[in-house]
């Protein structure tokens, strides 16, 4: 994965286009399945998987899932995961979401789950 420069605000803007449930619900598989977000063809098919099995949000459109995935991808790939999931673990979110964020988080820190290679 291509690392991307993103600011404070674009950052901010991402967190928004995906929203804090989604990204806790979905960064874990997400960053599991990191090579999908390179490749269009498996990047469609994994919009198209998340659009079916929605979990935490609703989208009516299948664009508002890819909308989602488009944000996350951009997060992971300025390497701000971390920052993301522990403003996650902060917000007044409900417990559970605040729960899984801070499992992701632990799975990174051990070192159980690996972020992507950013070039």
């Amino acid at each position: 994965m291509k690392y991307r420069y993103a600011g404070e605000n674009k950052i901010d803007r991402y967190i928004r286009s995906a929203g804090k449930t989604f990204l806790a619900v979905r960064l874990e598989d997400l960053i599991s399945r990191a090579e999908e977000l390179d490749d269009s063809r498996l990047f469609g098919k994994l919009i198209e998987e998340y659009y079916k099995n929605q979990i935490g949000t609703f989208d009516r459109e299948i664009t508002g899932t890819a909308t989602r995935v488009r944000a996350a991808r951009y997060i992971l790939a300025a390497d701000q995961t971390v920052f993301v999931l522990e403003s996650i673990q902060k917000s007044n979110l409900s417990q559970d979401i605040r729960k899984k964020a801070e499992m992701t988080l632990e799975k990174i820190r051990s070192g159980e789950l690996k972020l992507p290679q950013l070039s």
